[in-house]
């Protein structure tokens, strides 16, 4: 296995959370916009050991959270738990094909929106499953996840990794 160390990814991260705090207003489309902190927390779970794939989760969940108005820590406990998921089970989903790559990031999109819904929920004290934002959660992940092959490449080129061997 190829190892590689977390700092790199921390830069990366950083980056990415300080472009899509800032410009990522201008690839919004039909409301919805790709969450590349997401894709790159992917990219770590499935290429990191476990503490250093929750650094990276950690890092990259304050970014969300400062990013958005819901209640803090609610970004930073759905990307640890999905970053905890994706490494204990990181060899069944591992791959460098971009269908792989594309489930895991809409598949992973829903499962943080619904962890942050949730947490939001009880902090909140509402009971409102039924005002669940379905359609824009569907947009933003159909968006993310045609942005995750592109992201990973990039992401694999600047840590120059070969990720056909990986694993």
């Amino acid at each position: 296995m190829h190892r590689i160390g977390y700092k790199p990814l921390i830069f990366m991260i950083i980056a990415a959370g300080l472009a899509q705090a800032s410009s990522f207003d201008y690839i919004i489309f039909s409301g919805a916009k790709p969450d590349i902190l997401l894709i790159l927390i992917i990219f770590a779970s499935l290429l990191l050991e476990g503490r250093d794939v929750i650094k990276c989760a950690v890092i990259a969940g304050i970014f969300k959270d400062m990013s958005s108005s819901l209640i803090a820590g609610s970004h930073v406990a759905a990307f640890i738990l999905l970053a905890l998921v994706l490494n204990t089970q990181k060899k069944k989903f591992y791959s460098q094909k971009p269908l792989v790559q594309i489930g895991l990031s809409f598949v992973s999109y829903i499962f943080m929106d619904t962890c942050v819904f949730i947490l939001n929920a009880i902090a909140y004290r509402r009971s409102g499953v039924l005002c669940f934002p379905v359609m824009p959660i569907l947009k933003a992940a159909a968006y993310t996840c045609i942005v995750s092959p592109v992201v990973f490449v990039v992401a694999s080129k600047v840590l120059r990794i070969d990720l056909s061997r990986a694993y």
